[in-house]
């Protein structure tokens, strides 16, 4: 672990989490010291543990500034993790260091000891589906993001697949994990270590095609709508809904029409 010295430089941080907005003079970071020190710190202000902590750093100015995307663990927080220029002008300037934290402060109490032990063939519809939202949160806070059309929630990503595989009869993909990595290296998250030339990203490439040509029918027009279900539409009326890999809904509007169904628009509720 890093040790602090008197000499050592202090950049001035705010932390936001959720509504608040931390400007306290004992949130500072200390250049040389460890993520994991900072997280502490950032700890014993918020209450968040360091495990649950998703640190995000706003740039400076474009050009110079700090990490991308979360703050990994047991990193030193020098010139290769904070840009030194930026961080000289931070320490001695009236504009501190934007972080944002992502992370609960909850925690769930355990069962009583005299409660009898629960096997999953025990649980209820509704404990089910507790356990259901309560997994796909804490993935949640970990994913890169979230295309709805083509990937699944984060807890359910891990298809140990290596190639573009029938996710089922109406939809072929690549596997989610590549997905999630094409996002995370497109958004420049890859890391410092990674090569440039291996960094891919998910634009421009195929991920996922979503229907067969069961009949003569071609897309007329596409939308995507606030929960981002992809909605398509075809020239023989069809209708049809894809959202995690799957098709959800197919319905035929006015059958029998000349030219089926011709565009449609993804209107927001108000």
């Amino acid at each position: 672990m890093a040790t602090r010295t008197a000499r050592a430089e202090e950049i001035p941080v705010t932390l936001k989490w959720n509504k608040k907005v931390y400007s306290d003079s004992s949130i500072v970071i200390y250049l040389g010291e460890t993520s994991n020190t900072f997280k502490q710190r950032v700890e014993a202000m918020t209450g968040v543990p360091v495990a649950r902590q998703k640190l995000m750093a706003a740039a400076k100015n474009k050009g110079g500034g700090y990490w991308k995307g979360p703050l990994k663990d047991n990193v030193i927080l020098d010139a290769t993790i904070i840009n030194t220029a930026s961080a000289t002008s931070t320490a001695t300037s009236s504009s501190p260091l934007i972080v944002t934290l992502i992370g609960s402060a909850e925690t769930l109490a355990g069962p009583p000891k005299n409660q009898t032990q629960l096997f999953i063939e025990d649980f209820t519809p509704e404990q089910l589906q507790a356990a259901e939202d309560a997994q796909a949160q804490e993935a949640m806070a970990s994913a890169e993001g979230m295309i709805p059309a083509l990937q699944l929630p984060p807890h359910k990503r891990d298809d140990h697949k290596q190639e573009m595989y029938q996710y089922n009869r109406l939809v072929t993909g690549l596997p989610q994990r590549q997905i999630e990595q094409d996002l995370k290296y497109g958004q420049g998250g890859g890391g410092g270590g990674e090569s440039a030339n291996n960094r891919t990203e998910l634009q421009g490439k195929v991920a996922m095609t979503l229907g067969l040509e069961l009949r003569r029918g071609y897309v007329n027009d596409l939308a995507v709508l606030e929960d981002g279900t992809c909605v398509s539409v075809l020239d023989d009326g069809h209708v049809q809904l894809w959202k995690h890999g799957a098709q959800q809904e197919d319905v035929i509007h006015a059958p029998g029409a000349e030219g089926g169904v011709n565009s449609v628009v993804a209107l927001r509720r108000r």
